[in-house]
């Protein structure tokens, strides 16, 4: 059984331990975006990847960096029509990557998360944010990892940054900031169980809890409710990996903060001791041609 792992460097600890566990039930190949070739035609049909035939691959994990999200994203919708079995899909990455997208799809079903909006212009962003509660947090639209994101209290501050993405040409994504005291959870799910759970803590109350930006995680057995806003989470986006972040309000209780289609999990198993790419990969075969 071949698996591919889609990622152009695999200095990030996940795809690594991919590799890792996929060569113990098989054999773990790197598939490089940056090197992929795809053609469409009548009689060729993209198995060409100058060294590598795609053909051969019986299931792709996806982990593309968002530097070549695009092509990645095609090349993962390429291996779809292909047929061969890819975790995640498409779909699913481009929804969860872009986190507008991914809060409209959470409000058709129900589910609930801060007051959020998408701007583009500088006028419209400060016209937007006369109608959300403050403080508030900016985000890039496709950021991850706690990067290229700001709270912002006041309408000074609003206006500096709304300045700052409209010298990009680039949207805003703005949302309710959620008083969380310090601490928020990620329920990492592979295929219909909960792979690990974990509570982060940030350090010295910084509003920020991810893990890639110092912060702390500790094991955490999350309650029955919460189980069931994670798992509708990934139903709606339909993944099979997900993170799902989840911040609990003091007044309004558990709101989705995020989903992570690439979810992380270095801090995951140091912090709870278990093999979460050896789940992944478990999966994996579960789902590769037979």
């Amino acid at each position: 059984m071949e698996i591919g792992i889609l990622r152009s460097s695999f200095k990030e600890y996940g795809s690594r331990r991919l590799l890792e566990e996929a060569s113990k039930v098989g054999k773990g190949v790197k598939l490089d975006p940056r090197h992929l070739c795809l053609i469409l035609g009548n009689k060729l049909d993209g198995h060409s990847i100058y060294e590598k035939d795609l053909a051969r691959f019986d299931v792709v994990i996806p982990r593309f960096r968002t530097k070549y999200f695009d092509f990645g994203l095609l090349a993962t919708q390429h291996l779809e029509n292909m047929r061969i079995p890819v975790l995640n899909s498409a779909v699913s990455i481009k929804t969860c990557k872009n986190k507008y997208l991914t809060s409209l799809t959470l409000q058709k079903k129900r589910i609930p998360q801060p007051l959020s909006a998408v701007a583009l212009g500088t006028n419209d962003i400060m016209r937007v944010i006369k109608h959300l509660p403050k403080p508030l947090v900016f985000k890039t639209i496709q950021g991850s990892e706690g990067f290229g994101i700001s709270k912002i209290n006041n309408d000074g501050d609003a206006k500096d940054w709304a300045q700052t993405f409209a010298g990009f040409h680039a949207p805003i994504y703005i949302q309710e900031f959620i008083d969380h005291g310090g601490e928020d959870y990620r329920i990492l799910i592979v295929g219909d169980k909960i792979a690990a759970a974990i509570k982060r803590i940030s350090k010295n109350k910084n509003w920020k809890t991810n893990i890639s930006q110092g912060n702390v995680a500790v094991p955490f057995k999350p309650s029955n409710e919460l189980k069931e806003l994670a798992f509708k989470c990934t139903d709606a986006v339909k993944t099979d990996i997900c993170g799902v972040d989840i911040a609990v309000d003091q007044e309004k209780g558990p709101m989705v903060i995020e989903l992570n289609q690439f979810a992380g999990f270095k801090g995951t198993e140091k912090a709870t001791k278990k093999n979460i790419a050896r789940e992944i990969i478990r999966l994996a075969v579960k789902k590769a041609r037979q």
